[in-house]
């Protein structure tokens, strides 16, 4: 390095990044849960111990919501009757509780849905049917909000 020498250098031309957008999982439009509740029910649904922590191998399609939809019995079991692998999710009114399960109208006696899901109070849950109790009180509610996906293992998931 000579201080009074000519100064030479390689100019390289600017760097290109490619950027990539992938999929995202669980790209969550429920207005009842959260991404975590999503990974938990399909961590239920796989009948493993642990939950899903980030690969949830199941897609929820939102099929019926009731702020949607309506709120009448009537309406879930029209466009889900004979929909296999549905999953419902309630809010119960007044007290912020989420229910949920698989899609049967009597949840085999332990949640039972009837009428008017918002405008009466004609659901509910018995505990004696239960391994573990659904709700701490027995008694009649009305539902906030509902929502009911069909779910399968083809990938991504949403609700």
């Amino acid at each position: 390095m000579s201080p009074d020498g000519p100064i030479s250098s390689t100019i390289l031309p600017p760097r290109k990044f490619l950027t990539k957008t992938f999929p995202t999982r669980n790209s969550l439009s429920s207005q009842i849960i959260t991404d975590d509740h999503v990974l938990e029910i399909s961590s239920w649904i796989s009948k493993i111990a642990t939950t899903c922590i980030e690969d949830n191998p199941y897609q929820f399609k939102l099929l019926v919501r009731g702020s949607r939809d309506g709120f009448d019995v009537s309406t879930i079991y029209n466009i889900c009757d004979k929909v296999s692998n549905t999953v419902i999710i309630l809010k119960v009114k007044g007290t912020g509780e989420i229910l949920g399960g698989s899609l049967r109208f009597h949840f085999g006696d332990s949640l039972r849905l009837n009428g008017n899901l918002k405008t009466e109070k004609r659901c509910y849950c018995s505990n004696s049917f239960c391994e573990k109790p659904i709700r701490s009180v027995e008694s009649a509610f009305s539902v906030e909000e509902y929502e009911t996906a069909r779910g399968d293992d083809s990938g991504f998931g949403y609700f």
